[in-house]
């Protein structure tokens, strides 16, 4: 999620108020739209080559975790772009009226304006992101591994279903791994909404008023 926020969101950004070129724009979302059609097991032959075997970074959190930041990259970044386009262009243009600089408006007016819409949106992404499995076994999980750090190899829940599924014997096992994966994406959908629409803020106020 901080890897995919750091790409998605800065390209967004980029692309809506600094960049004037209507070809780099084109460029960027054609670049966009062929990476969301990659293949999430492409993605991870590519972080393992390039990381892995290239850069000599050992099989471990990192890279994992900057396999699924590429592949959830796409819907950050169309999704906060989204979202910036919804934005008063009135104010905008008001903005710029002023004398401000685009670094200012992006940094006082922009980011506190979507703030909300980002965090659901990295929530989202990172549910989205949970059910991977095929990129991560050539990037960073191993069977059996205790999480020791950023450098080291973990134990990935889809991939522990994948490994109960393949033996007959703990097919009651798997189910349970499933339902734990299925209530972790329901937390995340229910907070993501959470936070978008301000429901514990309403909830407070409520039983604030109610006390009253």
């Amino acid at each position: 999620m901080i890897f995919s926020a750091l790409l998605g969101v800065s390209c967004a950004i980029y692309r809506q108020i600094y960049c004037t070129s209507s070809t780099i724009k084109l460029g960027l979302k054609f670049i966009i739209q062929t990476m969301a059609s990659i293949p999430s097991v492409l993605l991870g032959i590519f972080v393992c080559g390039l990381f892995i075997v290239t850069l000599d970074i050992p099989k471990s959190l990192l890279t994992a975790s900057i396999t699924l930041a590429l592949m959830v990259f796409p819907f950050v970044e169309v999704s906060v772009e989204k979202v910036i386009s919804q934005i008063d262009e009135k104010i905008l243009r008001d903005s710029f009226a002023l004398g401000v600089d685009k670094n200012f408006m992006a940094r006082k007016l922009v980011l506190p304006t979507i703030k909300k819409n980002i965090i659901s949106i990295l929530i989202l992404a990172g549910s989205y992101a949970i059910g991977a499995t095929a990129p991560l076994l050539l990037t960073g999980v191993v069977f059996m591994a205790k999480a020791e750090g950023l450098l080291s190899p973990v134990m990935a829940l889809p991939f522990h279903l994948h490994m109960l599924l393949s033996q007959s014997v703990a097919t009651q096992n798997a189910y349970a791994t499933a339902l734990v994966l299925i209530f972790i994406l329901i937390i995340l959908h229910l907070l993501s909404a959470v936070v978008l629409f301000d429901i514990g803020e309403k909830i407070a106020r409520y039983f604030k008023h109610k006390r009253s």
